[in-house]
């Protein structure tokens, strides 16, 4: 091959692995977007949970109480 054929494979070269590279850090994005998603999910569920603890612990005082 000839010095021309060879710098447009090494060009394509690095224009796919530009493209891989984009598609990687469109998806890691994606990843770190659900990543947060599912954290900000896991606090309302924590909240919700220790609200529940809370009521069941009155429910179990009132009940003493009325025995």
């Amino acid at each position: 091959m000839n010095k021309n054929a060879n710098k447009n494979i090494n060009n394509n070269k690095f224009s796919k692995n530009k493209l891989v590279l984009e598609e990687v850090s469109k998806g890691k994005k994606y990843l770190l977007m659900l990543l947060n998603t599912n954290n900000a999910e896991l606090k309302k569920i924590t909240i919700y949970a220790d609200g529940i603890r809370s009521s069941i612990k009155t429910l179990k005082e009132l009940i003493r109480e009325v025995k």
